[in-house]
């Protein structure tokens, strides 16, 4: 069973590619020079894949579960910031330790902070180089300590600022002498160290010590296990492992806090627990892994051990989304979904 016509899946391709081109974002985007992907061997049915305990094996030949349930929502708030400059491409979104919810209003170069029942804020950051200045920021995590990290991909480094918006410090991502974009950030459950994802054409995640120098890399450009192909939206679940949105690899990479693999989840397709374009991944404090497709403009949940699980839909309907990139969960049941070119962040309450 197609989750998606394939008709429809064409025309928005061409409609989104062309879009995407013009965007500044080459890991939420399509570069000018890669390809689409070509169906592997098999298309529709489930590859066998990584050899890991965790990871349950699917025997070649057998269907892809059928959603026999999808996971019901509500959507009960619409985040667009203040009537008079309201969000523009919202890349990503974090929740606080208070609930304040933090989103990325890229097309902005600001950060726009909203209160846990919906009311805006405030903002902060403005266009620029400077300190606490953003050019076309793309992911943003939270510390425990309240603080919030923001990758500011055009100036090659995350920035580091408290809960109300003033600047603490910043962190230059470059190898060598040569700059380079990061794409998210997040910190590890230890809060030690620091994983960035960095695109083209780099093509790997940085992990920095709690000083700011980069301990380890991770993979290189490729489609291997380990590899990438345009890194973007990365989380750390409930065991510190480290999840890996693998955009044109289609997939999710799951990595140990050492970098080693550990499982996948997903594959190329348009069928339940494929993907075709992943751009947002988070994980809900029971292992519940939510994907975000932009291209499908879906929203999957995969169960901790990385099987498929359902779709977010109503009623039989599969619920659709306007370019979903980022992710969040708190610990009520709510799912935050930026919806990119809609210029919004949807919360939905999650029936189970």
């Amino acid at each position: 069973m197609l989750l998606w016509n394939l008709d429809a899946v064409n025309e928005w391709l061409m409609r989104w590619e062309k879009i995407f081109l013009l965007l500044i974002f080459p890991a939420f985007s399509v570069a000018a020079s890669e390809e689409l992907p070509v169906a592997p061997e098999g298309f529709g049915v489930p590859e066998k894949t990584l050899e890991n305990p965790r990871l349950p094996q699917l025997i070649p030949g057998i269907a892809p579960a059928k959603p026999k349930s999808l996971m019901g929502f509500k959507k009960i708030q619409e985040l667009t910031g203040p009537p008079d400059h309201p969000m523009v491409m919202p890349t990503d979104v974090a929740i606080g330790v208070k609930g304040q919810v933090y989103v990325v209003d890229s097309g902005n170069n600001r950060i726009l902070v909203f209160a846990e029942d919906g009311t805006y804020l405030f903002a902060f950051g403005s266009p620029g180089e400077g300190e606490g200045q953003l050019l076309a920021p793309v992911g943003i995590t939270t510390a425990s300590d309240g603080s919030v990290l923001v990758a500011d991909r055009g100036n090659h480094r995350i920035q580091v600022f408290d809960a109300n918006g003033n600047f603490l410090k910043s962190i230059t991502t470059r190898v060598g002498k040569q700059y380079v974009s990061p794409v998210d950030v997040v910190l590890g459950d230890d809060e030690k160290h620091l994983y960035v994802t960095i695109s083209a054409p780099i093509h790997r995640v940085f992990v920095y010590n709690n000083k700011g120098r980069s301990d380890l890399v991770w993979g290189k450009p490729g489609s291997n296990l380990g590899d990438f192909r345009y890194p973007a939206a990365i989380a750390v679940g409930t065991h510190d492992d480290v999840y890996v949105v693998d955009v044109f690899n289609s997939r999710v990479q799951v990595f140990d806090f050492s970098g080693k693999i550990l499982a996948t989840v997903g594959s190329w397709g348009i069928t339940p627990g494929k993907l075709f374009r992943p751009k947002g991944v988070t994980i809900r404090k029971d292992g519940m892994i939510f994907v975000s497709d932009s291209y499908l403009g879906v929203v999957q949940a995969f169960n901790s051990d990385t099987r498929f699980h359902a779709v977010l839909g109503n009623k039989g309907d599969i619920g659709y989304f306007d370019t979903p990139t980022g992710l969040a969960t708190d610990g009520k049941r709510r799912l935050y979904v930026s919806e990119m070119l809609a210029n919004r962040v949807s919360v939905l309450w999650l029936e189970r």
